[in-house]
C-alpha cells in the first residue's frame, strides 16, 4: 500500500500547477490585466470592474494575483479593455481586440477631436462652410494642413490686390515681370495708405 501524506501529495501537485501556470504564461496574467487597464485609457479598478460586470474586490483579487480568472470572465475583461482574449490570458498574439478596435484613449481622443472641428464648422456661415468644404474635397486635408505654415500665414493676411499681384507675377513672362513688380508696389503702397487711414 502507498502511504502518502495529505501535505506530500498537495505539495506535488503545487508543484505541478507552477510549473504549467509558468510555461503558460499565467503567472504574468496581473501585470497583463494592468497593462491592459493602462492601454484602454488609464481605467480604475472601479471603472474596470463596471465595464466588466464583475465587483471591484475581484478585479483587485486579479491584479494581486490572489486568483485567477476563469475563461469566460477572461473575455469579460479583455472585452472592457479593448485587447484580445488571447493576449490577455496568455500573453501571445497581438494586443489588438480582433485586430479591429484601437485603445479606448485612442478612440476618446478621435472623438474629442471630431467634436472641436464640428464646433467650429457649425460657427461658419453657410457659404465659407461650403468653400472650405469644396477646398477639402477637391485639394484634400493636406491643403488644409499647409495653410498651418506660418509663411503661408502671412501671405494670407496680405491685401486681396496683393495677393493678385503675386499670382500674375507667378505665371507672367520675364517682360512682364518688371510691369507686373511695378503694379504691384503702387498695389502694396495704396493698400498700406488705406489700412492707415483706416485705424
Amino acid at each position: 500500500m502507498n502511504s502518502t501524506s495529505y501535505d506530500e501529495k498537495s505539495e506535488g501537485e503545487d508543484k505541478n500547477r507552477k510549473r504549467i501556470f509558468t510555461e503558460s504564461g499565467i503567472i504574468h496574467f496581473p501585470e497583463r490585466l494592468k497593462q491592459a487597464m493602462e492601454k484602454a485609457g488609464g481605467l480604475s479598478n472601479i471603472q474596470l470592474a463596471k465595464r466588466a460586470e464583475m465587483s471591484e474586490s475581484v478585479v483587485r483579487k486579479y491584479l494581486k494575483g490572489d486568483t485567477y480568472p476563469t475563461l469566460d470572465r477572461v473575455a469579460l475583461l479583455a472585452d472592457a479593455c479593448r485587447c484580445s482574449v488571447q493576449w490577455l490570458a496568455t500573453g501571445e498574439d497581438n494586443w489588438s481586440h480582433d485586430k479591429k478596435c484601437v485603445a479606448q484613449s485612442d478612440e476618446n481622443e478621435i472623438v474629442g477631436s471630431v467634436g472641436e472641428f464640428l464646433a467650429v464648422i457649425s460657427r461658419m456661415n453657410e457659404e465659407d462652410r461650403g468653400r472650405l468644404l469644396n477646398i477639402i474635397y477637391t485639394n484634400g486635408v493636406a491643403s488644409l494642413l499647409k495653410l498651418g505654415d506660418e509663411q503661408n500665414i502671412k501671405l494670407l493676411q496680405l491685401p486681396d490686390s496683393v495677393k493678385l499681384g503675386v499670382l500674375k507675377l507667378a505665371s507672367a513672362p520675364d517682360t512682364a515681370i518688371r510691369e507686373s513688380l511695378s503694379a504691384l508696389a503702387e498695389n502694396a503702397h495704396t493698400a498700406s495708405v488705406a489700412n492707415k487711414k483706416a485705424v
